[in-house]
């Protein structure tokens, strides 16, 4: 019986674990984000990694270093390599990749250097923390990769756990500036309700030579997507997407994603509204848009950050009409334009002059101020 983990509540066993600088385990499947996790410990630590993979050690000596001889003495000893050397000689959290992938040997060594710090007459620094990631296991799945399994006496050097993430967990971790939030509403949209993505992953079940999608891999494509700028909505090319992400995440997840893209309805920025090419349909708007639009250019300072690009004479005017568009319009709540008139006035002065020059807005903020008094006069 296995009991699998999400990240939210494998981290902070994990982390008690190396406190007492015992080495920890994390087993999963592909892709999953257990090198993600090993890096995020060792920032949070404030500790470099240092990364050794058991299936690029060909033998011991590709770890341990080669003999030399000592000058003073009848024996050798052993330089160590750079990676094991640092790990000896700098506080590291040291990263052992796919452990279950290398031979016999290497098995042998990686035991010794978890049980006791130590290998070939070198010793681990006492603050470096040792975190490996394999992909084996007995949980479902798992015998359908290429690896090693472990006996006792290797398990009993390691404290394991075997993880799961959730699709959550994902998310947490695409919003914090990993993901172009357009990949993030699409796994989100087609997230059923037992908290299962088909497109984001695929568990068990899988056929040779066939390309799967994975945490790892939607990773890739969104760096390529950002890359050649293809998620934004002056570039958006549709095919050229769902080709790209035929090759990362397999065809079944590039035709979900080229269906929800085809009905993707960018959201308007800032940037859009006042300084866009095409003036917004203001008047189709409710209070709720127009309440959203004015608190997030407040909140942002938008005008005083513009200011700081010294936008040219026509910008300011095509700023101004568009201002004047907006406050003008049908659904405009009238208690808004005095607030946010005063704000761009107070933000950027050169150009709340200009907005006082203008007779439109000059004109709309006066009736709405005499409003609001005749109103107050009212209840009084």
């Amino acid at each position: 019986m296995t009991i699998q983990y999400d990240f939210q509540t494998v981290l902070p066993l994990i982390n008690n674990i190396l406190n007492v600088k015992f080495p920890a385990m994390i087993r999963g499947r592909h892709g999953v984000g257990k090198s993600e996790v090993a890096y995020a410990i060792g920032r949070e630590r404030n500790l470099p990694v240092v990364e050794i993979r058991a299936s690029q050690l060909a033998d011991v000596g590709d770890l341990v270093g080669l003999p030399i001889i000592n000058d003073s003495a009848d024996f050798t000893k052993f330089c160590p390599a750079e990676r094991l050397w640092t790990a000896c000689n700098k506080p590291v959290l040291l990263f052992l990749d796919e452990v279950d992938r290398g031979g016999d040997d290497i098995t042998q060594a990686f035991m010794e250097l978890t049980d006791s710090r130590k290998i070939a007459g070198q010793f681990l620094h006492p603050e470096t923390l040792i975190v490996a990631a394999t992909n084996g296991g007995d949980r479902e799945g798992a015998d359908q990769y290429s690896v090693r399994d472990f006996d006792p006496a290797v398990m009993d050097r390691w404290v394991c756990y075997d993880v799961e993430p959730s699709v959550q967990d994902w998310v947490s971790w695409a919003v914090d500036g990993n993901m172009n939030k357009i990949l993030v509403e699409f796994v989100q949209k087609n997230t059923s309700a037992s908290g299962d993505c088909v497109f984001l992953e695929v568990k068990s079940d899988f056929q040779p030579n066939k390309v799967y999608p994975s945490r790892r891999s939607w990773k890739r494509l969104n760096d390529c997507l950002e890359t050649a700028n293809l998620l934004n909505k002056d570039n958006f090319d549709i095919a050229m997407i769902h080709n790209l992400a035929v090759g990362f995440v397999g065809v079944e997840s590039a035709v979900g994603l080229m269906s929800f893209l085809e009905n993707y309805k960018f959201e308007m920025t800032v940037d859009d509204l006042l300084l866009g090419s095409k003036t917004p349909e203001f008047d189709k708007w409710d209070a709720v848009d127009h309440t959203r639009y004015t608190s997030q250019i407040t909140s942002l300072e938008w005008f005083r950050d513009w200011a700081k690009t010294d936008p040219s004479e026509a910008d300011i005017n095509k700023v101004v009409k568009r201002i004047g568009a907006w406050l003008g319009s049908e659904t405009f709540p009238s208690d808004n334009g005095v607030p946010f008139f005063k704000h761009a006035a107070r933000e950027f002065p050169k150009f709340g002059k200009i907005l006082h020059k203008s007779p439109e807005v000059s004109g709309l903020v006066r009736k709405m101020l005499m409003g609001k008094m005749e109103a107050e006069k009212g209840q009084n």
